[in-house]
Formats: C-alpha cells, structure tokens, sequence
C-alpha cells in the first residue's frame, strides 16, 4: 500500500470498520493514528505517551504480534534509521498481494 492509502485508512478506520472489530481493537486503531500522525513534529512525551498507550491495550485479541516491535522498540529504531522505510518490507507485500489474487481467479 502507498503512504497515501495507508493514511488514508487511519484517518477513517472508525467509518473503514464500523461493526467489524471490537471497542479494543478500535482503541489500538486509534492510538497507531496518533502515533503516526505526530510521531515527526511532536515533542517525545507524546510519542511516548502514545507508545504507552498502545503497550496498555491487547494487541494480541487482534492477532498482531509483530507488533511488539513497533510498539516497544520505535524510538530506537526512529533514532538510529531515522525512518520506517527500511523495514516497509514492500516487496513481500507486493509477492503476497499477486498470490492473493491468485487465490481468487482459481
């Protein structure tokens, strides 16, 4: 997904998934948008306040395990890269999509 889609699908997940995922799951929602949204400009109490309340929430009712990684270790991955592009990991997404629709048209 391009940056734009993905905003795109935080600024509007309530709208994106009304009556699909559960109060808690729209809490971890919530929060990443947040988190995204000031993670560049906002002074570090916020991200960190942010990245707390994420740790607080269950984001293993959602199946995202993966983001342990995120969620604990984004400062420090933010001060050494710089950047979250080295790890956008597009190109699995990419194979992953064309099987995807490959699963479809059989």
């Amino acid at each position: 997904m391009s940056g734009d889609l993905c905003q795109s699908i935080l600024d509007n997940h309530t709208k994106i998934f009304e009556g699909i995922y559960t109060k808690n799951e729209a809490h971890v929602w919530e929060a990443w948008r947040i988190l995204f949204e000031f993670f560049i400009n906002a002074p570090e109490s916020s991200i960190l306040k942010a990245i707390d309340n994420l740790m607080s929430i269950s984001f293993f009712e959602i199946g995202s395990h993966y983001l342990h990684i995120m969620i604990q270790h984004l400062p420090e991955i933010l001060l050494e890269h710089k950047s979250l592009t080295r790890f956008a990991n597009q190109g699995t997404e990419k194979r992953l999509k064309g099987r995807m629709y490959l699963n479809v048209v059989r």
